[in-house]
């Protein structure tokens, strides 16, 4: 893992978060446009880090860099959302429907995620 990446996640869960998987042409490029620059200062105007980013490591958002990484991103979160909803609807139950859904459907996606 990166260095910044455990600091990233405790600041991505401090507070309430918005998920988002963008379909679209381009998908990575366009949203880290909307982005903007890591560093909200290097930001440009009208961007979400220039407007809402307090520091280069608490910029207010965070969007993959690949469709490679947002799959595997997209993985992570989706699973852990329904292993959550299916563990509160089927406490003593396998999880041979969670796993199916993990490694079979979420690797054939072809979405980006922004947080």
């Amino acid at each position: 893992t990166k260095p910044f990446y455990n600091d990233l996640c405790a600041y991505l869960s401090s507070g309430p978060i918005i998920v988002m998987i963008l379909q679209r042409e381009n998908a990575v490029i366009e949203n880290r446009k909307l982005m903007g620059a890591t560093n909200p200062v290097d930001a440009d105007e009208g961007t979400l880090r220039k407007k809402y980013g307090i520091s280069i490591d608490k910029n207010s958002v965070h969007g993959s860099d690949s469709i490679e990484n947002a799959k595997i991103a997209i993985g992570y979160i989706l699973c852990s959302i329904f292993k959550t909803f299916f563990s509160k609807l089927f406490p003593l139950s396998d999880f041979r429907i969670f796993t199916f859904f993990c490694n079979i459907i979420l690797p054939e996606s072809n979405f980006l995620l922004t947080i």
